[in-house]
């Protein structure tokens, strides 16, 4: 099956999209969950580095799916089911 539009493969990782817009946390990751995905997780300094070299990213930064929303400096991530 095709990926949804503006994924891409990754080897060994899976597939993912980059949003170049500056919005917040909270709007990336509702933009995501519209997309039927998430924020990402990085699983390994291996997976980082192919992401980043894959969108050779100008700031060298994204909002990645790890947060302190509910309690300041208690970090916890997003990862869900995506049924």
């Amino acid at each position: 099956a095709e990926p949804p539009g503006g994924y891409v493969n990754i080897p060994d990782y899976g597939y993912y999209k980059y949003h170049p817009q500056k919005v917040t946390w909270l709007l990336a990751y509702f933009v995501c969950r519209a997309e039927h995905a998430r924020l990402v997780i990085l699983n390994s300094e291996g997976e980082a580095k192919s992401i980043a070299a894959k969108w050779k990213l100008p700031d060298s930064w994204a909002w990645i799916g790890t947060h302190d929303l509910f309690e300041e400096g208690c970090l916890c991530h997003t990862q869900q089911s995506n049924s």
